[in-house]
């Protein structure tokens, strides 16, 4: 509808720069077998149900790798979003950067 409005009025449309990036790399990774495997199955793991014993095990799991000085302080799962491709990119730091304590998670 903008996009009509604006050829109306004689206007260029632009396309906002975010959004098309996010689509190309979206398209990017869901052309890579290995890229949109890896991210499927941390998917899987980060979906997870929260509930609370499991908080619980992955605050003592982060306090007894070394990854924060107490339980009050400890960092959580991030899911991404499919619409941001930089959710997934996030999602993947985060996980990697805990895998060490979610190794350690029984």
């Amino acid at each position: 509808m903008l996009k009509k409005a604006l050829r109306d009025a004689g206007l260029p449309y632009i396309h906002c720069l975010g959004h098309t990036l996010d689509l190309i790399l979206k398209d990017t990774l869901d052309d890579s077998k290995g890229a949109s495997d890896l991210i499927e199955k941390v998917s899987n793991i980060v979906k997870i149900p929260h509930s609370i014993i499991l908080m619980e095990k992955l605050a003592a799991s982060q306090v007894t790798v070394g990854l924060c000085d107490n339980t009050n302080k400890f960092k959580k799962l991030i899911l991404n979003v499919a619409t941001q491709w930089n959710s997934t990119y996030s999602m993947l730091e985060r996980f990697f950067e805990l895998k060490d304590a979610l190794a350690f998670i029984q």
